[in-house]
Parts: C-alpha cells; sequence; structure tokens
C-alpha cells in the first residue's frame, strides 16, 4: 500500500523461501504480502484492545516489519519507492497510529527491525516507534528505559 508495490524493480531471495510467497507471480506475492498486512493489523488492535482493557497504560509491542516509512530507514534515509513496500506495513501502521489517537493516555512502544538500521521516532506523542541495528553475522543490543 506504499511506494511502488507492483512494479518494483526489487526482487528478494525470501520471497522463494518462505511460503507464504513460494511459487507465486509478483502479483501473487504483492496480494499474499498485504493480506498478512491486514492480518498482523487486526491481531494487533484485538490485543492493544484487550490490554486496555485490562487497565495497562504502557504497552510493548514487538514486531518485525516497521509500521511506518518514516521508520523504515536505510543509511539514515527514509525507503525509496521501490523499496518502501518491501521494509514497511502499513497497514499496521494505520491500525497502531488509530489506536494511538483513540487512546492518548496509553503509551505505545514499537520495537522491530528488518531495515537494519536504527531508527527511533515518536510517529504521534503516545507512540514511539524504534528499530533495531543489525548486520549479518553480528548481534546488537540496547537498553530500552
Amino acid at each position: 500500500r506504499v511506494g511502488r508495490c507492483e512494479n518494483t524493480r526489487i526482487a528478494m531471495n525470501a520471497w522463494w523461501r518462505i511460503q507464504d510467497f513460494a511459487a507465486r507471480s509478483a502479483g501473487g506475492i504483492v496480494a499474499a504480502a498485504r493480506a498478512l498486512a491486514e492480518q498482523s493489523a487486526e491481531l494487533a488492535t484485538r490485543k492493544l484492545e484487550a490490554a486496555v482493557q485490562a487497565g495497562f497504560t504502557r504497552i510493548l509491542l514487538a514486531t518485525h516489519v516497521p509500521p511506518f516509512v518514516e521508520c523504515a530507514t536505510h543509511e539514515g534515509q527514509v525507503s525509496d519507492p521501490d523499496w518502501a513496500p518491501i521494509m514497511t506495513n502499513i497497514a499496521l501502521g494505520d491500525a497502531l497510529f488509530a489506536f494511538a489517537t483513540e487512546n492518548p493516555d496509553v503509551h505505545l512502544d514499537v520495537l522491530c527491525g528488518h531495515t537494519r538500521d536504527r531508527c527511533d521516532r515518536m510517529v504521534a506523542p503516545s507512540l514511539r516507534v524504534r528499530v533495531g541495528r543489525a548486520e549479518y553475522g553480528r548481534a546488537f543490543f540496547e537498553v530500552i528505559e
């Protein structure tokens, strides 16, 4: 739902290795990715609403793919239109932003990775997204207070 998903010039090796995408056409990969993104947004919404009902006012959500384009960076730059659909789960971002808007007294911290570039952004007054740094063959750790 962002960038050039239908005609991106990017091809990921994972698309042939991950069962959800294997043996699909480019359009089939886009459709499968969109369906998975929608499922993640619906699941997160249900879990967040249950946490609020249970009385939590600070929530930590971990996900793999950054939920906002501005958090999907490479070398400090926001992903370009070819990479953005691969590096971002916009459906989840929309759901998280709606949750934050409807629950301004609940602080939501989202931890993610996928892009390998560290990013820390306040997306809304009560919604913070932190993307961890990564490199193949190396592990990085951060303390979150």
